[in-house]
């Protein structure tokens, strides 16, 4: 598959693969408003979840965030969507990374198209999750049980 420069992003050429550029190019953009923009782009792009923002955020993978400045750009300017409808059919088309290069799953991921239009990703993983809660001395007893009530012997109680 080979790759085709888009135009430019900011001072960055966009290179997208050949499909993309053939699915964008094959497009009839119109000027809309920005929730019909998204309500389309959402239809276009089943694996990605499109939102409004320039911060990382979402569960799962596929979370894309653009700037509101770039979304009302492509909702007036034909030309700018083909651009960005090109990018986002690629990365419709990416199967998420599920592990970072330590081993920690990664349990969501995404992309950001910034107020300049520069694009970044971001991920969030673990390895292990560990929730420690502190003792609640108020309300110890000489008693140890389980969360169903069941003894699991005698302690002492700790006074603090």
């Amino acid at each position: 598959m080979s790759i085709k420069a888009m135009g430019n992003i900011g001072s960055e050429k966009l290179y997208v693969s050949e499909n993309a550029y053939n699915f964008a190019k094959s497009q009839n953009f119109e000027k809309t408003g920005k929730n019909e923009l998204l309500m389309d782009l959402s239809s276009k792009f089943s694996n990605l979840k499109i939102g409004i923002g320039t911060q990382p955020g979402g569960q799962g993978h596929g979370n894309v965030a653009i700037s509101p400045r770039i979304l009302q750009k492509m909702a007036n300017d034909p030309a700018e969507r083909e651009k960005y409808e090109a990018l986002l059919y690629d990365l419709n088309e990416l199967k998420p990374i599920t592990h970072d290069w330590f081993g920690g799953k990664i349990v969501a991921s995404g992309t950001i198209i910034n107020d300049d239009g520069s694009v970044r990703g971001w991920a969030m993983s673990f390895d292990t999750l560990y929730v420690v809660t502190g003792a609640d001395y108020a309300r110890s007893t000489k008693r140890v049980s389980d969360n169903e009530g069941k003894s699991l012997g005698s302690s002492e109680i700790v006074s603090r």
